[in-house]
């Protein structure tokens, strides 16, 4: 969920673009706005709106209900972070019984090579001392196929 806090206008050479700033887990990001995005609705107080909607409400602010605006999204946003990590924490923890949990998978790359990390929870009191795991990329994505201790 994005905690959307400014729309603005940014006028480029061939066109203007809206710009929208928001929050998510604490952490304040801009994107432009583009064609493909016209027709995306957000939710507010249980009503659909179109962005021309919402950047209109937002301008209409005073710039205390704005700052206001940012400080409350800055801080539900963090707020509904955690929320989902608990949450994620909880089903994992659910899964002591099998042994071990995988936190992460994800490709990473450098200069010469590409590869993957991964974060694995040993919830067992056995002491693991390797783990084999074949995978496959396509296209920035991390499957894998099997694993074994």
């Amino acid at each position: 969920m994005l905690f959307v806090t400014y729309i603005t206008e940014c006028k480029g050479y061939s066109s203007t673009k809206d710009m929208i700033g928001f929050y998510f887990d604490g952490k304040k990001y801009y994107m432009e706005d583009n064609s493909e995005n016209e027709n995306v609705f957000y939710v507010m107080k249980g009503k659909q709106k179109q962005i021309a909607d919402v950047k209109a409400k937002i301008n209409s602010l005073t710039a205390a209900e704005k700052d206001s605006l940012d400080s409350w999204s800055k801080r539900f946003s963090e707020v509904y972070m955690r929320k989902l990590k608990n949450e994620v924490y909880d089903r994992i923890f659910s899964k002591e019984k099998n042994g071990i949990a995988i936190i992460s998978a994800f490709p990473t790359e450098d200069y010469s090579f590409t590869g993957a990390e991964f974060k694995i929870l040993n919830f067992s009191k056995k002491t693991i001392k390797y783990i084999t795991f074949n995978f496959y990329g396509k296209n920035g994505e991390l499957n894998v196929l099997h694993f074994t201790i």
